[in-house]
C-alpha cells in the first residue's frame, strides 16, 4: 500500500527488500514463501550472533521483518574476505569439500545447523553482505 513511497534494493519471487535507513532494511513478503523465509531469519537471528544479518523485528505473523542494513558484496571484496576466487570458495561451500578461508566453517555450520537450501545460497555472491567489516548472510531463509 505504501511501498511506493519506500526505496526498492531488492526483490525475488517470494519478498520484496526496501531500505528503510543506512542501518535497517524491511523485508516484505509477497506469498507463503517469503511469509516462511521472513520466519526463518527471524528465529535463526535469535539463536545466532555471528555470520548473518540480524533480524531485529517481526510482525507477528512474519509479513515484514526489519533486519541489519548490509553493504552490498563485490566480487573483489568476496576475494578479500575468502582469500580465493567466489566461485571456488562456494563451489567448495556447495559439496563440502572444505576451505582454508575461516568463513568456510562458520557458513557451512550455519547452513548444517539450519537445514538451509546449501545450493541456493551457494549459488551466488549476492547471499552475502559486508556488516562491521565482516562477511554475512543477508538472504538465508531458504529451507530445505
Amino acid at each position: 500500500m505504501y511501498h511506493h513511497l519506500l526505496n526498492n534494493i531488492g526483490e525475488g519471487t517470494a519478498r520484496t527488500v526496501y531500505s528503510i535507513n543506512e542501518n535497517l532494511v524491511l523485508k516484505i513478503a509477497k506469498n507463503n514463501t517469503g511469509v516462511l523465509q521472513n520466519a526463518t531469519e527471524f528465529e535463526i537471528s535469535k539463536e545466532l550472533e555471528e555470520g548473518i544479518a540480524k533480524t531485529l523485528y517481526s510482525e507477528a505473523n512474519f509479513k515484514w521483518i526489519l533486519q541489519d542494513k548490509a553493504e552490498k558484496i563485490t566480487h573483489e571484496k568476496f576475494k578479500e574476505f575468502v582469500e580465493d576466487k567466489p566461485s571456488v570458495f562456494l563451489n567448495c561451500l556447495r559439496h563440502r569439500y572444505g576451505h582454508k578461508s575461516m568463513y568456510y566453517s562458520l557458513f557451512d555450520n550455519i547452513i548444517s545447523k539450519y537445514n538451509l537450501h546449501r545450493y541456493e545460497i551457494c549459488s551466488s555472491i549476492f547471499f552475502f553482505g559486508v556488516i562491521d567489516n565482516k562477511l554475512v548472510l543477508i538472504d538465508y531463509g531458504q529451507k530445505w
